[in-house]
């Protein structure tokens, strides 16, 4: 994952924060989900933090969802943590080379799910992107060796 420069912290957030104000919601239809979850993943790239942008994330959006009406609570954030955080990737994840593009589907189904619509399974098994378990060398910005390698009680660590 290729996280913002820090150079263009600023100017990313004024952006997303300036389109996402002339967003005006009522109810979220598919696009309009689309829309915040775009939004949602694009902030989290942003990664101004060391640690905890993923869990920033999580307190905003529910706060956001809350402010326009939802009846959020973290617990779904804390249940499926790595589901969200996996999902945020994906909404991002680009590699040509290995033809895999920015899915928010998974994204999208997370918070389906957190705003009581029925968005389907959160399993993380979906989001791999098998190509790069084929061939390692399509990996790019790290060693696949270390890429592939499982940690303790984990799964791969590849997208």
């Amino acid at each position: 994952m290729l996280y913002a420069d820090p150079l263009t912290y600023e100017m990313s957030l004024r952006g997303a924060f300036a389109n996402e104000a002339a967003a005006a919601y009522t109810t979220f239809t598919d696009e309009e989900l689309q829309r915040f979850c775009h939004t949602i993943a694009f902030l989290w790239q942003v990664h101004p933090f060391y640690e905890g942008n993923t869990r920033t994330i999580a307190v905003f959006s529910e706060l956001y969802l809350n402010s326009l009406g939802f009846q959020v609570a973290n617990d779904p954030f804390a249940k499926h943590a790595r589901y969200f955080r996996d999902a945020l990737v994906r909404a991002q994840y680009r590699n040509a080379a290995a033809n895999i593009f920015p899915d928010d589907t998974f994204l999208t189904r997370f918070y389906k799910n957190v705003i009581g619509e029925d968005g389907g399974e959160m399993n993380r098994a979906d989001m791999m992107c098998t190509r790069l378990f084929e061939d390692p060398s399509l990996l790019r910005n790290v060693d696949s060796k270390d890429a592939l390698r499982k940690g303790k009680d984990e799964g791969p660590r590849a997208i």
